[in-house]
């Protein structure tokens, strides 16, 4: 029989789920501790809502309303939707502040409860107004108490603090000194102090509103935040995304505690957003009309001045009309007149804007070319391209670095979008000048043919073309201012609500109750699961009855013995007992293919406390049941053990005395009570075993018996302690070797076949004892309550 050499490592094919329900109260243990700590993570933690809304951005047809079919320059306002430009605006710094500056969030209201904190927005017993222009202790936890009098008491401790100084540089210092407030004060009572100040009031909706929100265990205090940091605090939280690549709808929502306060945040940013809107479109035409007055101003001192010289000429010298050939000359000077003047204009326009982007960097407030009928749709498209990416700079830069890449990125294409703007409008400064001069030209041409005219006639032709020319600006520009404020009034917002915001769902999205507690179930079963693999891995114990086969290719015969609690021989025959069938199948496979007699069947273990005893005296109970005349010697003389499994017999003699000869074997053996089954005891001697268990000596008592018995079980010291299962070997026809599950270990089995092997034992088989029903399914199915009653082992067991 060769066996197959192993190191304890070797893969066999282990019942790996059989093996981790033999833990199973482990894996009860570790889900009871992870559900538990889920329960206790949602009483800890504060659940987050999501609040969204969805805004509408429209472009601005104004042709759909038949405007610009009566006024031109009505476009001087974007029509197209830049959606970048307008979540840049959305979540830019100002804005966020101007929103937040309306709501007053910079004092934040909790409860403290045994478990956790939660925030108490309108909901407070009181309410706290601060110096919003003075310094404050910010981040620390102001606690409030409402006495019965209607005042408050209020206490703060603090080892160290911060302070936030408000104003354009928002900074706060730090302060390693400890700051402590023990105060009562009165309603609307101001508390004043170096670092803090404020006043307390009472929430005159909470007996009607609110009553009962807050228990007699919940602590309440109030905190003070900085203003810098709650803006960059929402602006990091508002997300903004496009609902669909086709539309111009975008979505707003903020996930944060306290939903009604995101709400209440939505509902400001988008008002905010439209007033901000409004405002910029309104500053538009503003800066129009400004302009426009500028020049009107100009060109009403010249207007009133020609007119009154035109008047004294025409009186002094009685000429009223001219003739048909000078009012040929003058219509065509005149048409020229005004050609060259609004050119002119349209040149002080360029040259105004090449001035404002040189020596200012508010893009903000260019004027439209098309706000003085400008048909320049190039310089148009830039000037909102430099506008928009202005936008996004600016929102940017409130919430990264001057450092950050993708900023400065930004910066860099600004910069080369102004220095394309710079060239094109110095370009049509060029070509109004050519424009100009050409006209000028013409004029030339026609006012030598006016020379030809009477002199009278060509005076007023001068006085005439010169009042009709600024009459003729001073309507255009009078014209122009009219159609801005038509377009001024005509403004309003392109931001529509298209759904209120309102929280999503009707459970936070964090914690997810639910989704908490499968992973709880997950981690309670994954991490002894994971535990016990990676032990038994590790593991060089036998678990399976696999196992041992696995280690000796020629082993076919082992039989896993069940635990019991039991102690009683008899278990062993009764009918429907997991242990009864499992050493009737023991006794099966010892006598199969085996027809000597008497059967010589010598029991050992790998160490003691394996269950070598328990397993011969139940084996010898199971073969006596078969009617075979059966005899138990326990060669155990180091730790007898059978007469507490027999506890009827007699403390005589025993074994060592019949093989030092002082006693024969009708005076040592002994009935054990069960028909056909006898006993010696091992009995008590002074000589070791060694010098006891001599091959004249065991083959003298052996031949003794073996005319009377068919069976004889000797039961031996464990063979890897002591030699004497080598000192009977030779006489021995199989040899039962008995392991522990989860004792014995791969090195033990390996080296008890090495050991049979050595002494040339004919037959082997191999005992797994105290297997659990969880690793041997056939004794937890036998088992079961309303089972089978038939015994197959009536019907093939051998006489």
């Amino acid at each position: 029989m060769d066996s197959k050499p192993n190191n304890g490592t070797d893969k066999v094919d282990i019942p790996i789920l059989l093996y981790l329900r033999s833990y199973w109260y482990i894996f009860v243990i570790s889900l009871l501790g992870t559900l538990g700590a889920a329960f206790l993570y949602l009483k800890l933690v504060t659940p987050v809502y999501k609040v969204s809304s969805t805004i509408l951005l429209e472009e601005e047809h104004r042709e759909a309303h038949g405007l610009n079919n009566y006024f031109k320059g009505m476009d001087l306002l974007p029509n197209d939707v830049n959606l970048e430009n307008e979540i840049g605006k959305l979540k830019s710094y100002d804005l966020v502040s101007k929103a937040l500056g309306e709501l007053q969030f910079r004092v934040n209201y909790f409860k403290e409860g045994p478990f956790n904190k939660s925030e108490l927005y309108k909901k407070s017993l009181f309410w706290v107004s601060i110096d919003t222009k003075g310094p404050q202790i910010i981040n620390a936890p102001i606690y409030v108490v409402k006495n019965d009098d209607s005042s408050f008491s209020v206490s703060l401790e603090m080892e160290e603090y911060s302070v936030y100084f408000p104003g354009k540089s928002y900074s706060i210092k730090n302060f390693n000194q400890p700051f402590k407030l023990e105060k009562t004060l009165k309603e609307n009572e101001e508390f004043r102090s170096d670092y803090l100040t404020f006043k307390i009031y009472n929430n005159p909706y909470y007996d009607t509103l609110f009553s009962g929100n807050i228990q007699d265990d919940e602590r309440l205090y109030f905190i003070i935040r900085a203003e810098n940091g709650i803006v960059q605090n929402y602006q990091k939280k508002l997300e903004i995304k496009q609902t669909n690549k086709d539309a111009s709808i975008l979505e707003l929502s903020i996930a944060a505690p306290a939903p009604e306060k995101q709400i209440d945040f939505l509902n400001q940013i988008i008002k905010t957003y439209q007033e901000d809107e409004l405002t910029q479109k309104n500053e538009y035409t503003v800066n129009t009309i400004k302009f426009i007055e500028e020049q009107l101003n100009n060109i009403s001192d010249s207007l009133n001045q020609t007119e009154d010289a035109l008047a004294d000429y025409q009186s002094e010298n009685q000429v009223v009309d001219l003739n048909f050939s000078a009012s040929r000359i003058f219509e065509e000077i005149q048409k020229l007149n005004v050609e060259v003047a609004q050119s002119e204009l349209v040149k002080k326009y360029y040259n105004s804007l090449l001035e404002h982007l040189k020596t200012s960097n508010d893009y903000q407030s260019i004027i439209s070319p098309s706000s003085l009928d400008i048909n320049s749709p190039e310089l148009t498209q830039q000037i909102k391209e430099l506008q928009g990416l202005d936008i996004k700079i600016s929102g940017m830069a409130q919430i990264v670095t001057d450092k950050n890449l993708e900023l400065n990125v930004l910066k860099s294409q600004r910069d080369t979008l102004k220095q394309n703007l710079l060239a094109s409008v110095n370009n049509l400064i060029h070509v109004q000048e050519l424009t100009i001069q050409e006209k000028t030209a013409r004029q030339s041409s026609l006012d030598k043919e006016l020379k030809k005219l009477p002199q009278s006639e060509k005076v007023l032709t001068d006085f005439q073309r010169k009042y009709n020319l600024n009459a003729g600006l001073y309507e255009y520009l009078l014209n122009q201012k009219a159609w801005t404020g038509i377009v001024m009034a005509a403004n309003s917002s392109s931001c529509k609500v298209l759904d209120e915001p309102q929280i999503i769902g009707v459970s936070p999205i964090s914690p997810k109750r639910n989704l908490v507690f499968i992973l709880a179930i997950l981690m309670g079963l994954a991490i002894p699961f994971v535990g016990l693999l990676l032990l038994m891995l590790n593991n060089k114990s036998i678990m399976t009855v696999e196992q041992i086969k696995g280690i000796h290719e020629d082993l076919e015969t082992v039989v896993a013995i069940p635990q019991t609690n039991k102690k009683s021989v008899l278990e062993a025959h009764a009918v429907h007992s997991p242990l009864g069938e499992a050493f009737r199948t023991l006794r099966v496979q010892c006598f199969r293919n085996n027809e000597k007699k008497p059967l010589i069947i010598g029991v050992s273990s790998d160490s003691a406390g394996v269950g070598k005893t328990f397993s011969s005296t139940r084996l010898a109970f199971v073969t006596a049941k078969t009617e075979k005349k059966t005899l138990l010697l326990e060669a155990d003389l180091r730790r007898p053990t059978i007469r507490m499994h027999y506890p009827n017999l007699k403390d005589n003699r025993g074994l060592s005395a019949w093989l030092e000869e002082k006693a024969s074997f009708e005076d040592v053996v002994q009935s054990s009570g069960i028909e056909h089954l006898d006993v010696v005891t091992s009995g008590e001697t002074e000589l070791s075993p060694l010098e006891l268990f001599t091959e004249r000596n065991v083959k003298r008592i052996l031949e003794d018996v073996k005319s009377k018995y068919d069976v004889i079980i000797l039961d031996t010291p464990p063979f890897d302690m002591v030699e004497d299962f080598a000192m009977l070997s030779p006489f021995v026809d199989l040899g039962l070797f008995i392991f522990k599950f989860k004792k014995s270990t791969n090195d033990s089995v390996q080296k008890s076949l090495k050991f049979v092997k050595k002494y040339n034992v004919d037959k082997i088989v191999a005992v797994l004892n105290g297997v659990s029903s969880a690793g041997h399914p056939y004794y937890g199915y036998y088992s079961k309550k309303g089972g089978s009653r038939f015994n197959p082992f009536r019907l093939f067991r051998r006489t």
